[in-house]
């Protein structure tokens, strides 16, 4: 599962339900190529460096989640659309929105 911040965007994966359910030697394993951090609601993070803060996360509801990425900006195609003005109203190409399912308003 995936996590994605809303203030910038940024692209958790969610371990939680997976980590819950191993023991200390698995998530040691596991812990040897990646750095594990507690995601908050409010979309803040912190740094796990032990497995006892990596249980009190759990405990207290918080997403275990390793780094992922950044999401690309939205293309400006509002900018980038042939447009013109007739009769007080805007008119643009619908070839030049054609992939508006990905953009935000």
């Amino acid at each position: 599962m995936i996590h994605i911040t809303k203030k910038d965007r940024f692209v958790w994966l969610d371990l939680t339900s997976r980590v819950r359910g191993m023991n200390d030697i698995e998530i040691q394993e596991l812990w040897m190529g990646l750095e594990f951090y507690a995601v908050l609601d409010d979309d803040s993070e912190s740094l796990i460096t032990e497995i006892e803060e990596l249980k009190e996360a759990i405990d207290l509801g918080f997403k275990i989640c390793i780094e992922a990425g950044h999401l690309p900006q939205p293309e400006a195609w509002w900018g980038k659309a042939k447009k013109f003005v007739k009769d007080g109203y805007w008119y643009i190409r619908v070839k030049d929105v054609k992939n508006l399912a990905h953009v935000q308003f």
